[in-house]
C-alpha cells in the first residue's frame, strides 16, 4: 500500500482500527467503504425519527416484495444482502429488534463480500440522520471509535440507504434516504418467563459481571458515561472471556462529562427539575431523587450505576450459598462500605447502589475489586480462581 493510501486510511480511526487490530495489518485495502444501498425485491421471477417509522416503511416494501427483500449497492449489483425475517414483531416483519431510534435486521451476505464469519450473516442498522452528516464521518464518533475500540462493534459498510421515489408531482420527484450500518453479529442474551438471562452458563455470567464493570470504568477514567446503558445494549464476542461489546451505540451513547455539552434540561410545568435530554433507560438514586438541584458535570461520571443494577439482576448469578455470613475480617469495598454478610438478593442495597449521596457509591473500579475478590474466594458457583486469574 503506497503511503497516500496508508496516511488516508490511518485517519479513518473506525476502518484503521478494525483492520489493524482483527486484521492484523491495513493490507490489503479493505473494502469497507462508504456505500450507498437501495430495497430490492430478492425473488428471481420479480423484475428488476423513529424506529417504529423505519419498521414500518421496510415492512410495506416486505409485504409488497412478497417476502422477499434485500439492499443493494446502487452501482455494484454484487454488493447485495437479503434481509432475514426474525419473526420477533408479527406487525414489523422482518425486524430483529428496535431501539428508540434504529430498527435492526439481520441480514445475509449472499455473495461473501465481507467474508469474516462461516454463517456470511451480519447486522443492518437504520436510523433517521440526526445531525448534518452520517454518524460515523462525525468527529465525536470517531474519537470514541479510537478511544474505546475493543468495545466497538467491527462496522463493514456504513451510508445511506435510499427509499423508493415518492412522487410528489409528475414532472418531481423526491428522494429520501436511511442512514444505515453493517456491522458483525455478536452474542446477545436470552431471557426467560422470569426475565433472567438462560443462554449463559454461571462463569459466563459472572465474567460478563467483571467485564461490564471494567468498562464502565474505563470509560469512567476517560471522562465518559453510557446514557443508556443496560443487558440488551451490550453483547459479547468470544464465549470464552465474555469480552463486551456496545450494540445500540449512536451519536449520543456516550457523553463526556468535562465536555461543553449539558446532559440535563430545565423543565418549569410543575415546578423546576431536571430531566436527561437523551433516550435513557436507568437514572440513579443519586440524580433522580435530586431533582431540584443541578449535578454537578464530575458527578455524572456514576450515571450508568442504574444500568449496572439491571445487569446484575438480570445474570441472576448463583452464589454457592443464599447465605454467606459471618465474613471475618469484612470485606472493605470503601471507606463508606464493608460487607460482613452476603445475601444475593439485597446485595446491591449493601453496596449502596441505591444512596441517594454521590460520594457513598462505590466506584465501578471498587465494585470490580469487590466481586473479583469474591470469585476468588470461591462465593460464586462453579467459579475457580484459576478461572479469573
Amino acid at each position: 500500500m503506497d503511503n497516500i493510501k496508508y496516511d488516508k486510511l490511518k485517519d479513518h480511526y473506525i476502518l484503521y482500527n478494525y483492520y489493524s487490530k482483527y486484521k492484523g495489518g491495513v493490507e490489503p485495502i479493505p473494502n469497507l467503504v462508504y456505500s450507498v444501498f437501495e430495497f430490492y425485491n430478492t425473488k428471481p421471477s420479480k423484475k428488476g425519527g423513529y424506529s417504529q417509522d423505519i419498521a414500518k416503511y421496510v415492512h410495506s416494501r416486505y409485504i409488497k416484495y412478497n417476502e422477499k427483500i434485500g439492499i443493494r449497492n446502487i452501482t455494484n449489483s454484487k454488493l447485495q444482502f437479503t434481509i432475514i425475517n426474525s419473526e420477533n414483531y408479527e406487525d414489523f416483519e422482518p425486524v430483529l429488534g428496535m431501539g428508540s431510534f434504529t430498527a435492526v435486521y439481520k441480514i445475509n451476505d449472499i455473495n461473501n463480500n465481507i467474508n469474516d464469519n462461516k454463517e456470511n450473516i451480519y447486522i443492518l442498522r437504520m436510523y433517521d440522520r440526526q445531525y448534518s452528516m452520517n454518524m460515523y464521518n462525525s468527529p465525536k464518533v470517531k474519537n470514541e471509535y479510537k478511544l474505546f475500540s475493543e468495545y466497538m462493534s467491527k462496522v463493514y459498510y456504513y451510508g445511506e440507504i435510499q427509499k423508493e421515489y415518492k412522487t410528489i408531482y409528475h414532472h418531481r420527484e423526491k428522494l429520501e434516504t436511511y442512514d444505515y450500518t453493517i456491522t458483525k453479529k455478536y452474542n446477545t442474551p436470552l431471557f426467560n418467563s422470569s426475565g433472567f438471562v438462560m443462554n449463559l452458563t454461571n462463569l459466563q455470567k459472572f465474567k460478563f459481571l467483571l467485564n461490564n464493570l471494567d468498562m464502565l470504568n474505563t470509560l469512567q477514567e476517560q471522562k465518559y458515561v453510557h446514557l443508556d446503558y443496560k443487558i440488551t445494549n451490550v453483547a459479547w464476542e468470544d464465549p470464552n472471556t465474555m469480552n463486551v461489546i456496545l450494540i445500540d451505540y449512536d451519536h449520543n451513547t456516550l457523553f463526556k462529562t468535562d465536555g461543553d455539552d449539558d446532559l440535563f434540561v430545565l423543565k418549569t410545568d410543575n415546578g423546576e427539575y431536571y430531566v436527561v435530554k437523551y433516550a435513557t433507560t436507568y437514572v440513579p438514586n443519586y440524580i433522580k431523587l435530586h431533582d431540584d438541584t443541578k449535578i454537578p458535570n464530575e458527578q455524572l461520571d456514576k450515571y450508568s450505576i442504574g444500568g449496572f443494577e439491571n445487569l446484575y439482576q438480570t445474570l441472576n448469578i448463583e452464589f454457592i450459598s443464599e447465605l454467606i455470613e459471618e465474613i471475618e475480617p469484612p470485606i472493605k469495598v470503601s471507606n463508606n462500605v464493608k460487607i460482613r454478610r452476603i445475601v444475593p438478593d439485597t446485595l446491591l442495597i449493601y453496596l449502596q447502589i441505591y444512596n441517594p449521596r454521590y460520594e457513598i457509591i462505590p466506584t465501578y473500579a471498587q465494585l470490580l475489586n469487590f466481586f473479583l475478590n469474591l470469585g476468588i474466594a470461591g462465593f460464586i458457583k462453579g467459579v475457580k480462581k484459576e478461572d479469573l486469574l
